[in-house]
């Protein structure tokens, strides 16, 4: 586990379009995925709380959540 001293840890990932089915990934249907020229990058450290926060730079937008608290999935 890393201290609040810890420097960030970055991971990157790359972008990517779905030509046909988009949503069904997830629902393990076919999809017609591409690979595009943008990426997704993100940095973690530990923060030492029971809380995750989140910011996204490009969107000047965040949140933060409890990991304490139980959480459900929102139901369309």
């Amino acid at each position: 586990m890393m201290n609040k001293t810890s420097e960030f840890q970055y991971y990157s990932a790359p972008g990517r379009v779905c030509l046909y089915g988009e949503h069904q990934d997830y629902l393990k249907l076919k999809v017609v995925p591409a690979a595009i020229n943008l990426r997704t990058v993100i940095g973690i450290k530990d923060n030492g709380l029971e809380s995750i926060r989140i910011k996204s730079h490009d969107l000047d937008s965040s949140d933060e959540f409890s990991l304490s608290k139980k959480m459900t999935l929102a139901k369309n």
